[in-house]
């Protein structure tokens, strides 16, 4: 590998829910994520938004901010960057794709429950959507 991989990956929400996607294969298999995937060379980062949202989902969505960009490192083997958008759906049939074993609105309160993997966790309590953990000390961290 010579050069990271960029990503796009979307915060879909529908009034108080959010869209997860449960991952159909490695890594991360079987926890919930946020729908998204790589973007293609040229290819400008709401319109590899809008791409994998419909792979992913079926939902037809329209992209109205960004909430944030974040890396993965993982010597040797992975480097990402990965662009965090906001979005709404307008329109399409709620479906997973093949990289998803399933895709489910969740309200706010059910977030701290799921197996999430660390980085999406992260984004949730960044973006407002699950609060900042606390620890055994009650420091926020």
């Amino acid at each position: 590998m010579d050069k990271p991989r960029v990503g796009s990956a979307l915060l879909i929400a529908d009034g108080t829910r959010i869209l997860l996607g449960r991952r159909g294969k490695q890594p991360q298999f079987g926890k919930w994520v946020l729908p998204g995937g790589g973007i293609r060379l040229f290819e400008p980062i709401d319109d590899a938004a809008r791409r994998e949202a419909l792979e992913e989902t079926g939902l037809i969505i329209d992209v109205y901010r960004r909430a944030g960009v974040y890396e993965i490192i993982n010597e040797p083997d992975e480097h990402r960057i990965v662009i965090y958008s906001e979005a709404r759906p307008v329109g399409g049939e709620l479906v997973p794709g093949s990289d998803l074993l399933d895709v489910k609105w969740f309200e706010r309160h059910e977030l701290d429950r799921l197996d999430l993997t660390p980085l999406v966790r992260l984004v949730l309590q960044t973006t407002g959507w699950l609060p900042e953990s606390v620890d055994a000390l009650g420091q926020v961290g």
